[in-house]
Order: C-alpha cells, then sequence, then structure tokens
C-alpha cells in the first residue's frame, strides 16, 4: 500500500468522521434548542423532559470533544 492510497484513504475517514460529528452536533443543538423553548413555554414539564435534556448535553459535549480530537488527530503535522 503507497502512501499516496494511505493519504487518500485518510482524508475518505477524515471527511466521513467531520461530516457525522456536524450533522450530530447541529442535531443535538436543535434538540437542545427545542427543548429550552418548551421549558420556556410550558408550565408543567414532564418527567421525562430532565432526562432527554440531559442526555442531549452529554451527547453534545462528547461530540464536540471528539471533534476537537479528531481535528488534531487528521491534520497533518509538517512533512
Amino acid at each position: 500500500m503507497g502512501k499516496a492510497h494511505k493519504l487518500y484513504s485518510n482524508i475518505h475517514i477524515r471527511n466521513t468522521v467531520y461530516t457525522e460529528i456536524g450533522i450530530s452536533v447541529s442535531a443535538n443543538a436543535l434538540l437542545l434548542q427545542v427543548h429550552i423553548s418548551l421549558h420556556i413555554t410550558r408550565l408543567r414539564p414532564k418527567p421525562t423532559d430532565l432526562a432527554i435534556g440531559l442526555l442531549v448535553l452529554i451527547h453534545l459535549s462528547m461530540l464536540l470533544i471528539k471533534g476537537f480530537i479528531d481535528s488534531d488527530i487528521y491534520t497533518p503535522q509538517g512533512e
């Protein structure tokens, strides 16, 4: 396997990971925004709303951390 083929493969992996993280962060941010707006407009939240909100926050923070780590892994260090 030549160096050019490895680089080609790394670019595809990097693009796939960044796309996945970008879509996931956007979806979780939207879900969190909807949850916050429902809490503001509704008088009595349901018991599951707190659990869903916490899961969204945890998943969002995990994805952001993964994005920072992956950006360090897939960035060229100089040649």
